[in-house]
């Protein structure tokens, strides 16, 4: 056993124990605007189809989204199945309702 790996393990081992207390410094993921499905497919395939053209930083632009957003949507490969596709759809035009709902109550349009 190297001096490397007998350090890893007790890293690993007092993390898991919690013998020693753990700083974290990472914060939670919290964008400031949310984008829909069709969105971030139109993001990815400008990105494929034009790479030289749409880079993060103009599709952070054009998008008007912080670049470490494009990023991430980019780097996510998750594909919902079908039924959850189906759901987040009905919540969203759910929400949508709410709000609409809601405007007119304050007599808004």
């Amino acid at each position: 056993m190297t001096i490397f790996s007998t350090f890893l393990t007790r890293s690993i081992r007092t993390l898991t124990t919690g013998n020693a207390p753990v700083k974290t410094t990472a914060t939670q993921w919290s964008p400031k605007k949310r984008v829909s499905r069709e969105t971030m497919e139109k993001i990815r395939a400008l990105a494929f189809r034009q790479p030289d053209v749409y880079d993060s930083i103009k599709l952070s632009q054009e998008f008007k989204l912080s670049v470490e957003a494009i990023r991430r949507i980019l780097k996510s490969k998750y594909q919902p199945t079908f039924k959850d596709a189906e759901r987040q759809e009905k919540n969203r035009y759910k929400a949508m309702g709410e709000r609409k709902e809601a405007f007119k109550r304050l007599g808004r349009k």
